[in-house]
């Protein structure tokens, strides 16, 4: 942080800060509970305000969310988006040791939600169609790896959980295909979260939801309260958010990065600055 501006309290210049997404009206019954993404009015970082990649950015004071001492930029950076989100997601599901899950996508977010799942004791097995990205699950310590174009994944999963299926699925891809996966694939009484993007998918709700009595929930960012909580978590559980940075580019190599992004040719890339 190089500047405050006047009136603010609790940040100075040389205070080490992460910058949450969204911004709010700061009034409404949203952003009073802290779901500043959640607002009427609400902006993005980087998309509807200027900010992001840039040497130099703007962003509200409510905003600055404070590093704790140790930890890098690139897992604060982590931290606001995929990490953040999952945590959110997964403490609504409340997994636990007791639980198997499944995770579909194993792209930056999927990434994610198999180191959190791992760090709240869970068994872990993850979905995909691309080996890389399962070799990468692996790294991660998964439990079990499934490509969903040599196996039915709805089938080894309720093999894995001994015919159950598994207690949670969560869906990172935003495929329909993986997305009635995550249903098909939950036991009764099981739950579901869809955090992958989609524009539309065709769910059976009678069979895949109504009469397994699940639970599915949309996973999408975090409350702001909730940074000091998934800062604490990451640091206590010694999790590894930094191993599934792909790719690290300079400022000035925005170009062939958007580039290697557009071309998957990159999962989760980042800027860093010297």
């Amino acid at each position: 942080m190089v500047e405050v501006g006047n009136g603010v309290k609790g940040l100075e210049p040389g205070d080490r800060v992460a910058v949450y997404l969204a911004i709010g009206c700061g009034h409404c019954s949203y952003c009073l509970r802290g779901y500043m993404h959640l607002c009427p009015q609400w902006k993005c970082v980087g998309f509807d305000v200027d900010g992001g990649d840039a040497d130099y950015m703007v962003a509200p004071a409510a905003c600055c969310l404070k590093l704790p001492d140790g930890m890098s930029y690139e897992t604060g950076a982590l931290l606001t988006d995929n990490v953040g989100t999952q945590y959110h997601t997964q403490k609504m599901l409340g997994v636990s040791g007791q639980d198997s899950v499944a995770v579909f996508g194993l792209g930056p977010m999927g990434s994610a939600a198999a180191l959190v799942a791992k760090a709240r004791g869970a068994r872990v097995i993850a979905v995909d169609v691309l080996d890389s990205r399962l070799q990468m699950a692996k790294e991660l310590g998964v439990d079990a790896i499934v490509n969903s174009t040599l196996q039915d994944a709805v089938q080894a999963l309720r093999d894995w959980t001994y015919g159950e299926g598994v207690d949670a699925a969560i869906d990172c891809s935003g495929s329909p295909i993986a997305q009635n996966a995550a249903l098909d694939a939950a036991r009764k009484l099981g739950s579901v979260a869809f955090v992958g993007e989609s524009r539309s998918t065709t769910i059976n709700p009678s069979d895949q939801m109504i009469r397994k009595l699940l639970r599915v929930v949309g996973g999408w960012h975090f409350p702001v309260w909730e940074w000091e909580e998934i800062a604490r978590f990451v640091i206590d559980q010694n999790i590894p958010v930094n191993q599934y940075i792909t790719h690290r580019f300079s400022i000035e190599q925005a170009d062939e990065a958007f580039r290697l992004f557009d071309e998957r040719v990159t999962d989760k890339a980042v800027f860093v600055w010297e």
